[in-house]
């Protein structure tokens, strides 16, 4: 196996072309591919060896990709961290990976209980680039790993997946092919490269010598729709906290997106009816509903966007590297149509995480992915909701999932989350919280016109006991609810 990085850049070696565009500045692939060469040479001459590990603290900017690519030249491994995360979080990461450098950016320097001595701020790097030999060859590491991608840990804590050379080629490969990527493509890039839903973007990117344009002001969505179409983007990736701010805070149903050709969207459930909403909007443009995990490197299923229509509810089929099914409680695989346990085996499945130092392999022979659903006859997966996360309703067993989709038909908020809560009379019950972008004073008719419209359109049994509007989105750096911040909101 080679490394993946040198793979990528020796297919890139006599294109011209612009690669990355970030504010007013841009990035060919000629200047892109000297600096992952010239950062590489800078660890190197810092004493950085091959296996060693990197964590990367930095926002999405073109000093990442360099920093993120010329680490995994080396042979070391990246550990790319949120620049969201809070000083405790960077500190428990560095003692469980044994990092051997800290990068970050300048105004964090001092933040950490780290060697300073192997902490170096961003501009120190951007000064040593400029006089800083290349390196002219990579290493492959023996243990293979190109990165420690941890979970999002949005209710429980976050693991470390190590991710090898081998996964992250075959899952590009996989993405590459499924969703057609050329490199006339122009990707618009939102999501954060610490989450391994963006760095498969930057990966199919970058493999087939297309181009991406680094946007960090999604909070004022409107201006990443205009800035879409001022850069010609071809693509555009998002969770659905994305998608229900388009929805709701933009006027992207009176526009027209002449360049734009394809939608992504994975990191959690839209309801049918939100994916029609934006089909409607974006009829111009190809829809791709899509599954994955951190364990998966990124992906394992698209929904075609041919069969949006057919399977509406379904996050598609298995990549080609993929072997999906679906097991019982006694961990028999099951048949179409069947609800259980989805797991997945593959080239592009992760072996390993880190826990408590020290690496650990999965405990089966195939990822089992915590998530609940069924295959049907036709190889189609419908997702139905988390092991974990299942209530009784009238002695009814209802999963979240499924009431989550319902609440998403009352379409006046910007997302939705659900929490279990005791109920003296019924043993359990819903607690709803809306989250709003408006100011505070439109709280309660908020939550006024969600009770009228539940009590209209569901059973009693289904509605929440308790409603909550949030304003200040309790998110994590990926765009998704994080319940631990939820709670301190609400």
């Amino acid at each position: 196996m080679k490394n993946i990085v040198s793979s990528w850049i020796d297919s890139n070696l006599t294109n011209r072309d612009i690669f990355l565009i970030e504010g007013g500045e841009r990035y060919s692939y000629i200047e892109t591919i000297d600096s992952i060469k010239k950062f590489a040479g800078l660890l190197t001459s810092r004493g950085i060896q091959s296996e060693d590990r990197i964590v990367l603290l930095l926002r999405n900017s073109f000093s990442f990709v360099y920093c993120y690519f010329g680490s995994i030249y080396t042979g070391a491994t990246i550990v790319p961290l949120s620049i969201q995360s809070d000083p405790d979080r960077v500190n428990q990461v560095l003692k469980e990976t044994k990092a051997d450098l800290l990068i970050v950016e300048d105004r964090f320097i001092d933040k950490f209980e780290f060697d300073k001595e192997r902490t170096v701020g961003l501009s120190e790097i951007q000064s040593g680039l400029c006089s800083q030999k290349t390196l002219g060859t990579p290493n492959f590491p023996r243990n293979g790993y190109a990165s420690i991608m941890f979970t999002s840990g949005s209710t429980g804590q976050a693991k470390g997946v190590l991710v090898s050379h081998t996964n992250i080629q075959t899952n590009t490969d996989d993405i590459v092919k499924s969703l057609k990527i050329r490199s006339k493509d122009r990707a618009h890039l939102v999501l954060p490269l610490s989450y391994c839903f963006g760095t498969s973007i930057l990966h199919s990117i970058f493999s087939v010598g297309a181009s991406i344009v680094i946007d960090n002001r999604f909070m004022f969505p409107q201006k990443t729709l205009d800035l879409m179409n001022q850069h010609n983007s071809t693509i555009f990736a998002g969770v659905p906290s994305h998608y229900l701010s388009i929805l709701n805070n933009t006027s992207a149903a009176k526009m027209t997106f002449p360049s734009l050709r394809l939608l992504q969207q994975a990191g959690g459930a839209l309801s049918p009816e939100k994916v029609e909403d934006l089909k409607r909007i974006f009829c111009d443009s190809d829809f791709a509903v899509m599954y994955g995990q951190t364990e998966a490197t990124a992906r394992i299923t698209i929904l075609p966007p041919n069969m949006l229509k057919h399977k509406i509810g379904s996050v598609g089929k298995a990549l080609d590297s993929v072997q999906l099914f679906v097991i019982d409680e006694d961990g028999h695989s099951i048949g179409p149509n069947n609800v259980g346990e989805i797991c997945a085996k593959g080239r592009s499945i992760c072996d390993h995480y880190l826990i408590d130092g020290k690496i650990k392999e999965r405990e089966s022979s195939f990822l089992k992915t915590g998530d609940l659903g069924y295959i049907d006859k036709d190889g189609f997966l419908f997702i139905t909701g988390r092991k974990s996360q299942f209530i009784k309703l009238a002695g009814v067993r209802t999963s979240l999932f499924d009431l989550e989709n319902l609440y998403q038909g009352f379409d006046q908020a910007d997302g939705y989350y659900l929490e279990i809560i005791p109920d003296q009379l019924k043993g359990e019950a819903i607690k709803l919280y809306l989250l709003s972008n408006k100011d505070a004073s439109y709280n309660e008719p908020l939550a006024k016109d969600a009770w009228d419209y539940y009590q209209r359109n569901l059973k009693i049994d289904l509605r929440p006991k308790i409603i909550e509007v949030i304003n200040k989105k309790p998110l994590n750096d990926r765009g998704k609810v994080d319940f631990k911040l939820l709670k301190k909101s609400g």
